[in-house]
């Protein structure tokens, strides 16, 4: 993720932006300017899911994302 105030961008994983419920790593005044989204391995498997009473329009009772890669038949990463 890419983060700018003014002239000063920084970067950091996605992973890291996100400190804790409703809480980032935003300083006032800094906006989002930008999120690399690297493309898929050809071993990768990605999946997204969505547990909710009305898909569209509801707050998930339950929402994951999974990205496994494969060596072969070996797991190589796994993220959640």
């Amino acid at each position: 993720i890419e983060l700018r105030k003014g002239a000063r961008v920084r970067r950091m994983p996605l992973h890291d932006f996100y400190l804790d419920y409703m809480k980032n790593q935003l300083e006032p005044g800094e906006f989002v300017q930008a999120l690399a989204v690297p493309l898929d391995a050809a071993r990768r498997q990605t999946r997204a899911y969505k547990i909710s009473k009305r898909f569209d329009c509801d707050i998930s009772a339950l929402c994951a994302g999974l990205a496994i890669e494969l060596d072969g038949e070996v797991v190589k990463s796994a993220r959640l």
